[in-house]
């Protein structure tokens, strides 16, 4: 194989998102609901069912669908040449917002939904936007006690937000953001690389942000790695343990 998985995908700016729901239940689609602005996301943060039964959902969105070819290798690669167009517009691409999404009279739309296998369905509901908060951050994560609850509020990611101060595409930060209040804190050191956070509650602890923020940081300066613990509610460091080597970046998924 001489070609990536990415190399088979295009973006198609003049097409509407589609959102599908699926009932666990039923074990069927339910509903599609037409997103009228041609956005592209990688994950979602959460989603809740409201008072009213519409589906509230978090997301981190990206501008278009071509912020792909950003994180291929080759791309990171050339991050040191930061005069090269390509990476000076993947710069650009990798810049997020946290948008929550609504789909309303979910239950209306199940009553009324007709299956269609050949595009959206022939007048599709259409979703609304909550809030569109100018957050950049990715790889989302939160306290899983709150998963799927209406009164969660914190959410911890990376972030680019502060490419200003170097010429790679990596991530350079972490950030805490606050869904109810769209603000946000952060934690950085230049020359620093975080990964993905991971929230770790506090057995005896009262409240959703209450325990610490893992993440494994590479010192681009000793060329090693140390796991950086942060308080989760004021965001600051507490703690950090020598590594002893370089570990690869980009630690990814759920393990601890």
């Amino acid at each position: 194989m001489s070609k990536t998985l990415t190399d088979a995908m295009e973006w198609d700016s003049k097409r509407s998102p589609r959102i599908v729901v699926i009932d666990r239940r039923e074990k069927r689609v339910v509903a599609e609901y037409e997103h009228i602005t041609p956005e592209f996301c990688f994950h979602t943060v959460n989603a809740f069912e409201d008072g009213n039964g519409d589906i509230l959902m978090d997301a981190i969105v990206y501008k278009t669908g071509e912020v792909i070819p950003a994180f291929l290798v080759n791309t990171l690669r050339e991050s040191r040449e930061f005069k090269a167009p390509e990476v000076a517009r993947a710069r650009e691409l990798i810049d997020t917002t946290v948008k929550r999404i609504r789909l309303p009279n979910l239950q209306l739309e199940k009553s009324r939904y007709v299956p269609n296998d050949v595009g959206m369905p022939v007048n599709s509901p259409k979703t609304m936007v909550e809030f569109h908060a100018p957050v950049s951050m990715e790889l989302p994560r939160i306290n899983p006690k709150f998963r799927h609850r209406e009164d969660y509020r914190y959410v911890y990611g990376v972030s680019a937000m502060f490419r200003h101060l170097h010429s790679h595409t990596l991530y350079d930060s972490l950030v805490k953001f606050d869904a109810k209040t769209q603000s946000h804190k952060s934690w950085m050191k230049v020359g620093h690389t975080p990964s993905e956070p991971m929230f770790v509650p506090n057995p005896n602890g009262n409240g959703e942000d209450d325990g610490v923020v893992l993440s494994i940081v590479l010192d681009g300066s000793l060329k090693k790695s140390y796991m950086l613990v942060l308080d989760a509610k004021s965001f600051e460091e507490i703690a950090k343990a020598d590594i002893g080597q370089a570990l690869p970046y980009g630690l990814h998924g759920a393990f601890v």
